[in-house]
């Protein structure tokens, strides 16, 4: 069983206390990646939550007329998979393993159980993942700036 110090590196459940970890501890499965295997695939259903507790992982998107882009590369305490679990989509990119990780996961009647059944819980999960998603944000716009002030010259 995954233990409260593995959930405690991930960023998601810093603020958890050993009560909630445990909640936690007993919905999430664990699993091995080897180099270049494929996690999820853009476009696909959005079964999981992802939590690296171990390597890298790289997330790319396809791009009209470009080809295939490396968007972020995760490392330990970082996730993915969230966006399409919160909103009931397809997955918004492609995601690879990087080297060899360990992963732990929390499919997706495990998560809509955590929300639903338990406040602070709910509260602390989902603060973590708009607080992320705030930071991803602000690294694009980041991104799209730099493009555009180097197709200026």
């Amino acid at each position: 069983m995954i233990t409260r110090d593995e959930l405690k590196k991930n960023r998601l459940f810093r603020e958890f206390s050993g009560q909630e970890l445990d909640m936690v501890r007993i919905v999430v499965d664990e699993g091995i990646y080897d180099d270049g295997r494929l996690i999820i695939k853009e476009g696909g259903p959005g079964e999981r939550l992802y939590l690296i507790d171990a390597g890298k992982c790289s997330v790319t998107t396809q791009i009209s007329g470009a080809g295939t882009e490396e968007i972020k590369l995760l490392g330990e305490g970082d996730f993915f998979g969230e966006m399409s679990l919160i909103e009931a989509a397809p997955v918004s990119a492609t995601v690879y393993a990087r080297g060899r990780c360990r992963l732990l996961w929390i499919d997706r009647k495990a998560f809509d159980r955590l929300i639903a059944e338990d406040m602070p819980v709910a509260n602390k999960l989902l603060k973590a993942i708009i607080l992320t998603l705030c930071e991803r944000a602000r690294d694009t716009t980041a991104k799209i700036e730099g493009y555009y002030k180097m197709s200026q010259f």
